[in-house]
């Protein structure tokens, strides 16, 4: 857990250069609740997508 901790805090770090680690492991855990959230919604449209195609289909 630790070691998947920060390698997400230094490809943060990568992208945004912070000063302090505190704020690298918000950001860190900021990202990584937004890729999330951008995954359920990927999820969540392909399926709509494929109930609308299907349904049609029968």
């Amino acid at each position: 857990i630790e070691s998947l901790f920060g390698n997400i805090k230094n490809k943060a770090n990568s992208v945004f250069k912070v000063k302090r680690e505190d704020i690298a492991e918000k950001l860190a855990i900021t990202w990584t609740i937004l890729w999330n959230i951008y995954m359920i919604l990927i999820c969540v449209f392909l399926f709509i997508l494929s109930v609308l195609i299907f349904r049609r289909s029968f």
